[in-house]
């Protein structure tokens, strides 16, 4: 069976890490996460995780394309509106991607420009793939 969930344990690694600037309360942190969410709450842990990475500035425009939403009048929520914390978490993301097994990172831009929804699937079926038998 495959899942695929979005904003899931990792979400709270890159947003709250990257209030964190130590290197070392971030690691304590993610540690402390880990052990809360699958540990003690006992959530399924994932097989893969893969991490879309947008550039912040591009993920800002992203946003702006869309309506307001329906937590909000506007269309950038709390963080959306909040490019040094987009920035933040965009590099735990990429910290994340390269430091935890079971991470996988896909590049969603090229010079600049999303790629379009159809060729990002593609590319993440192509992780999916090599674990599902």
């Amino acid at each position: 069976m495959v899942v695929v969930s979005n904003r899931y344990v990792t979400a709270n690694m890159g947003h709250q890490g990257g209030k964190i600037k130590n290197a070392a309360q971030r690691k304590k942190y993610f540690n402390w996460l880990y052990d809360l969410e699958y540990g003690i709450f006992g959530i399924p842990k994932p097989d893969l995780n893969i991490i879309l990475h947008v550039d912040a500035a591009v993920a800002q425009k992203l946003v702006d394309g869309k309506g307001a939403r329906n937590y909000t009048k506007k269309k950038r929520d709390l963080h959306e509106k909040d490019l040094k914390h987009l920035r933040d978490a965009e590099r735990v993301y990429l910290e994340i991607a390269e430091s935890f097994p079971k991470f996988s990172l896909i590049s969603c831009t090229e010079s600049g420009n999303i790629m379009t929804r159809e060729r990002i699937s593609d590319m993440v079926w192509d992780k999916i793939r090599k674990i599902v038998k």
